[in-house]
């Protein structure tokens, strides 16, 4: 993802939503809170018919139609 593609938010939360936030991503498969947030909004988006394209990002972990996670290790594994 190129620096002209990326655009920064800054977004106060109250500190529960933090902390909830951030216990969910350490029982998840999200590295960070961005990352948990790039999904949620998405997925948020597309439940209200809105179809933004899917970019590849670089680190994260590639995503099904439906946003969730699938590791290396089952991508590379026949079923």
């Amino acid at each position: 993802m190129s620096k002209k593609d990326v655009t920064f938010w800054n977004v106060p939360v109250d500190r529960p939503l933090n902390e909830a936030l951030e216990e969910a991503v350490a029982l998840d498969w999200h590295r960070t809170k961005s990352e948990f947030i790039r999904g949620a909004v998405r997925q948020k988006l597309e439940g209200m018919g809105f179809r933004p394209p899917r970019p590849k990002y670089p680190h994260g972990p590639p995503l099904h139609e439906n946003g969730e996670g699938v590791s290396d290790e089952l991508r590379e594994k026949p079923i």
